[in-house]
């Protein structure tokens, strides 16, 4: 390991430790509308595989994310989720970004609320709010409300599913300006 990689790292740790300190605090808007609403079960089998990020209120990490696709792998030896989220940094010819995570399941009731690792820090809320029947799309969001994140199987999401997305998001206390459409290809990374 060279003296420049052990500073980006050294660099690195204390921004991912900052928004940890932001995401896992609470809002005042948390406050003010509770706990958010999951699915009423998630079948983690059924969960597992590509899911296209088709829109977000975007992390730092994101930012100028285009073909975002997050999969997902049960691992069984380690009882928790492999997560390896991958991206074209600002365009669809830039630098593939490569992002792993693991995630463990919080609630074992309804599967719904996970909580992810990047980095082997913190562990970071991941609330599955709204799941299709088919597990066609899914929105995952944050309880402080900062981050929210549109999936599907498909890179394309019908715009009456979209927009009646977007109002289930607003209704749980999302400031939904803030949505980023994220630019896709039909090509998986």
């Amino acid at each position: 390991m060279n003296s420049s990689h052990l500073m980006r790292n050294a660099l690195f740790v204390p921004i991912i430790l900052a928004a940890a300190w932001k995401l896992l605090s609470k809002s005042k808007i948390e406050k003010e509308f509770g706990p958010l609403k999951t699915a009423k079960k998630v079948n983690i089998q059924k969960y597992m595989g590509s899911w296209y990020v088709i829109a977000n209120i975007p992390t730092f990490l994101e930012t100028g994310a285009h073909n975002a696709i997050e999969t997902y792998t049960w691992n069984k030896d380690k009882n928790h989720i492999d997560v390896n989220f991958t991206y074209n940094k600002d365009n669809f010819d830039g630098e593939l970004i490569q992002i792993q995570q693991v995630a463990f399941i919080h609630n074992e009731k309804t599967n719904a609320e996970w909580r992810t690792q990047l980095y082997h820090t913190v562990k970071f809320p991941y609330v599955i709010m709204d799941l299709a029947h088919d597990y066609s799309y899914a929105v995952v969001g944050m309880p402080n409300r900062e981050h929210v994140w549109i999936l599907a199987r498909n890179p394309t999401l019908e715009d009456d599913v979209y927009n009646t997305l977007k109002i289930k998001i607003a209704d749980q206390g999302f400031d939904v300006s803030q949505l980023v459409k994220i630019p896709q290809t039909m090509l998986k990374h």
